[in-house]
């Protein structure tokens, strides 16, 4: 997410927040006014009580219409209970998304460690604040699930009371005139910062990227019954990691640029570009719409041309579609497999083509309208170079793990899993590395799916 869509995600909900705080102040005050007028000898709320009072309403409805108000239903009551899920999610796929949404937790909680004991000398005692943060989360957690608008997560409500921790040591430090207890008080803060750096660090100085595949959580197997007719070696090969072409923000605009030109003569200064991490959004608001997603990672892309709405789709030959993904400067490797998905849609496959110190591999999408052009395409044909020869565990080695629930599903095995075969393939890490992984072939409580286990040791 980019920081321009966080402050308006945040701006639109502050003004939602702020303007339901206001009603419930004119609400109290109002009440308040006539309980002292029925009761003069009732003791005045002070001026930087209502201060805080008021920030503190305006905070707690914002973070409401954050959490609750602006949500869609669209979990059927999901809970995880697994403590720092999240951070390993995070980690393996290093997608800044996921690390956003944990600070953003985090981040969310610290005015509420602020003001809490601002608003009354109780909370100045640790227990106290931390106490009403839990309690404030657990709310929110709790809504959630019941209203089917976020799931129940262990870490969400640990990063929010490690916030309100981080904010009641901001204010505490102001407020005390010993050193010790200042340093004391900002050790939570301290603690996130030099933790995130050295994660950075250390991210950096790795060899290689991570992989998002790999388990977060084992799978309790005990249920499970594991079989397979396959008898796996147990030597350990080596195999062979590629890296991928990536792009930069420039070369990706460049690339975005000459598509742009040959399909549909669109000038450069005429394109909208939204770029997030790993991936840019180029996009032409004419007559007819085009649009570009290029991944910086691997250099792959979707181009759409929104003209389709208006022409039927057609069939043809392979020739003719070769003859037209050349001109946007696609090569298609002549071992790749061609065929017909319906009708105007054809598929180019190619199979981890290898050479001395190449891996050409993935799928070439096109559509061909009656028009004689092609308006979809979806180029996932990416070739690899050769970068180092890495150890990799054995194929039993690999079983095992399986066998110890090590590893990531979509669907949690209850019965069984059948295992068929099992073959060795890459996937794309962090870095932008291809990197080997075996795939396991088989059945998961009688559904045909696909297991990968991350192959270097």
């Amino acid at each position: 997410m980019r920081l321009v869509e966080i402050v308006s995600m945040l701006k639109q909900n502050a003004l939602l927040g702020i303007g339901a705080a206001l009603i419930i102040a004119v609400i109290v005050l109002c009440a308040y006014w006539m309980y002292r007028k029925k009761r003069p000898s009732t003791q005045r709320i002070g001026r930087k009580n209502a201060l805080v009072t008021v920030l503190l309403l305006c905070y707690v409805c914002t973070v409401v219409a954050l959490t609750l108000w602006n949500r869609h239903s669209y979990v059927e009551g999901a809970i995880n209970l697994a403590l720092f899920s999240s951070y390993k999610e995070a980690w393996y796929a290093f997608s800044a998304r996921d690390f956003q949404y944990i600070y953003f937790n985090i981040a969310m909680f610290i005015p509420l460690g602020i003001l809490l004991p601002l608003l009354h000398t109780r909370f100045r005692h640790i227990g106290w604040t931390l106490a009403a943060a839990f309690v404030f989360t657990a709310l929110i957690e709790s809504m959630q699930y019941i209203l089917h608008v976020g799931i129940f997560e262990l870490d969400d409500m640990m990063n929010n009371v490690f916030g309100a921790l981080i904010g009641f040591g901001l204010v505490t430090a102001c407020l005390t005139r010993k050193w010790s207890m200042r340093l004391l008080a900002i050790s939570p803060l301290c603690v996130l910062l030099v933790g995130s750096i050295g994660m950075y660090v250390y991210y950096v100085q790795k060899p290689f990227g991570n992989l998002a595949i790999t388990a977060i959580k084992e799978i309790d197997m005990k249920p499970v019954h594991v079989t397979t007719t396959q008898t796996f070696s147990k030597e350990q090969p080596v195999g062979t990691m590629y890296s991928a072409p990536q792009l930069t923000a420039k070369e990706a605009r460049q690339y975005a640029d000459k598509l742009f030109a040959y399909a549909a003569g669109i000038q450069p200064d005429e394109l909208e570009v939204t770029a997030y991490q790993r991936e840019a959004y180029y996009t032409y608001q004419g007559d007819p719409a085009y649009s570009i997603v290029m991944n910086y990672v691997d250099s792959t892309y979707t181009l759409s041309d929104f003209s389709n709405l208006e022409v039927k789709r057609a069939d043809t030959d392979e020739a003719t579609l070769r003859s037209k993904v050349k001109q946007l400067h696609i090569h298609i490797p002549k071992k790749a497999q061609f065929k017909r998905l319906n009708e105007g849609t054809y598929e180019w496959q190619v199979h981890q083509i290898e050479t001395d110190d190449t891996l050409v591999d993935g799928k070439l999408k096109v559509v061909y309208y009656a028009d004689e052009t092609i308006k979809d395409v979806e180029n996932h044909i990416v070739t690899y170079k050769k970068v180092a020869d890495v150890p990799l565990k054995s194929e039993q080695q690999a079983y095992e793990q399986l066998c110890d629930g090590k590893f990531q599903t979509y669907v949690t095995p209850q019965r069984s899993i059948q295992i068929d075969y099992v073959k060795q393939s890459y996937t794309l890490d962090s870095k932008g590395f291809y990197q080997p992984v075996y795939v396991f072939t088989g059945k998961v409580d009688g559904e045909q799916t696909k297991i990968t286990i991350p192959a270097v040791q």
